[in-house]
C-alpha cells in the first residue's frame, strides 16, 4: 500500500489505507471468526499464566474480552486494526517477492518440514 506511484496527499493515502483495512477486517472477523479469535486470545492468556507471565496474560485476557463484545464494531478495535494492517503489509511484501508467501501464510506446514 505504501509503494504507490500515484502522487496524492497524505490525507487521501490515509483514507485509502483505512478503507482497505476496514474491508480486510470485515472479511477476517465476519461471523464466527471473531469469536474464534477471542477464544484463541483466551487460550494464549492461559499459556502466558503458566510460566508466570502476568502482563502478557492480562493483555491477552483483556483483548479476548473486548473481542467477545459484539456491541463493539471490530473496525473500532485497535488490536484488530493492527492485526489487519500487519497482515496486509505482509501480504504486500509477499506479492512483491520480498518474502516467501509460505513464510507469511496461516496454512499449516506439512509434517516433517
Amino acid at each position: 500500500m505504501k509503494d504507490s506511484r500515484l502522487v496524492v496527499s497524505d490525507r487521501v493515502k490515509a483514507e485509502r489505507e483505512a478503507a482497505i483495512v476496514d474491508r480486510a477486517i470485515e472479511k477476517a472477523f465476519a461471523g464466527p471468526a471473531r469469536q474464534r479469535s477471542a477464544r484463541r486470545l483466551g487460550e494464549m492468556a492461559l499459556l502466558f499464566q503458566a510460566p508466570a507471565r502476568g502482563e502478557p496474560a492480562a493483555l491477552a485476557l483483556a483483548a479476548a474480552a473486548v473481542l467477545r463484545d459484539e456491541s463493539l464494531p471490530a473496525e473500532s478495535l485497535p488490536l484488530v486494526r493492527a492485526m489487519a494492517a500487519r497482515g496486509l503489509e505482509l501480504g504486500g511484501e509477499a506479492a512483491r517477492g520480498r518474502v516467501k508467501a509460505t513464510e507469511v501464510s496461516r496454512a499449516p506446514a506439512p509434517r516433517g518440514q
